[in-house]
């Protein structure tokens, strides 16, 4: 259902050159005012205001992103794009991270890696939609915080329309990469702040975010949008990192982050040479259900499934700690427990029909 607001032309040779169009009305994200758009970029009928379109792709934040500044994002952005057509989705992760002074050589490998495995939790997490009673191939989904498209890419084919927004224009060029090794066309994709959604009202049946509500500043702002851009009686799957888990932060990969107070959590981090903490704000169980509760009718907060495919990529230890994890989740008084010191949660919220 091709609705206006398209994603036209991708300036770059050998990449697939255009994304497709839009499954809901994109709208001004400052004032929700009708768009009319252009091949450079698009404009604001009600408030005026313009918006670029670098790379084909249209910028609509409101919010820069924590880590960059726009002009910092941009940049990273242009490199991306320029090695798109000579190196492979893991080499062009690889090139990414290289270009990352304030990540810490150690921590590089293992973020490539998280993002080679994105499509074995994204194949998982379709699933168990499906499991729900999510009638996917007629649903039109958006994924907030799509990254590297992971989520996106196994959605292809099994949703009736699929769209992803993220706050760096990085990843979303970066994205394009493993929707053509895929042998798949670019989606939907928009440059936009998890706060300030640039769709309709009640435009999709399913938003799915994972891996962002910890990095976003106003968690309360982002259900809310995820709320707005809802159908009445549509759900929103989510993964939020636990605060006062057992096991280690896996953002830093350190022990005990998030017990500590808020203010001490960024600096210990820093001491740790394990990068920026400060744009990270771990939830617990209670902060979490209660923002929920604001937006949502129905909500439940429950231990994450991992995917088999993904096991075999564990270390025999780790894969120990895994079948302990398996068994706890499993028992109802344990997993009560595992609820609240639990690496994190996987949350299904609906919105009132």
């Amino acid at each position: 259902m091709a609705l206006a607001g398209h994603g036209t032309g991708i300036a770059h040779a050998g990449v697939s050159a255009v994304a497709a169009p839009l499954p809901a009305r994109l709208v001004c994200p400052h004032c929700r005012g009708s768009l009319e758009e252009g091949p450079a970029g698009a404009a604001c009928l009600s408030c005026g205001r313009r918006y670029r379109r670098p790379h084909g792709i249209l910028d609509l934040r409101v919010l820069p992103d924590p880590y960059l500044s726009i002009e910092e994002d941009g940049a990273r952005a242009d490199a991306v794009v320029a090695a798109l057509d000579r190196l492979s989705l893991p080499e062009l992760l690889d090139h990414y991270w290289s270009l990352s002074e304030s990540t810490p050589v150690a921590l590089r490998g293992t973020f490539v890696q998280a993002a080679l495995r994105a499509p074995l939790r994204a194949r998982d997490l379709l699933a168990r939609m499906e499991e729900d009673g999510v009638p996917l191939a007629r649903s039109r989904l958006l994924d907030v915080g799509s990254g590297t498209g992971g989520l996106l890419a196994e959605a292809h084919g099994r949703v009736a329309d699929r769209a992803g927004v993220d706050i760096a224009m990085r990843w979303l060029q970066v994205s394009r990469r493993r929707f053509r090794d895929r042998g798949q066309p670019v989606p939907a994709l928009a440059c936009a702040d998890a706060e300030h959604l640039p769709f309709e009202d009640g435009a999709f049946d399913v938003v799915v975010s994972t891996a962002t509500l910890e990095f976003t500043p106003d968690v309360d702002r982002v259900l809310a949008e995820c709320a707005r851009v809802l159908r009445p009686g549509g759900r929103a799957f989510l993964t939020a990192v636990n605060r006062y888990s057992l096991a280690p932060e896996p953002h830093v990969r350190l022990w005990g982050v998030g017990w500590l107070p808020r203010a001490w959590q960024a600096p210990y981090v820093r001491r740790r040479g394990r990068g920026d903490f400060s744009n990270v704000r771990l939830l617990s169980f209670r902060e979490l259900d209660c923002l929920a509760a604001r937006h949502f009718a129905v909500r439940e907060l429950r231990p994450p499934r991992i995917p088999e495919d993904l096991r075999g990529t564990f270390s025999p230890l780790e894969r120990l700690g895994l079948r302990a994890y398996t068994a706890a989740a499993r028992a109802g008084a344990l997993r009560t427990l595992l609820l609240r010191v639990g690496p994190e949660w996987e949350v299904v919220l609906t919105k009132a029909g």
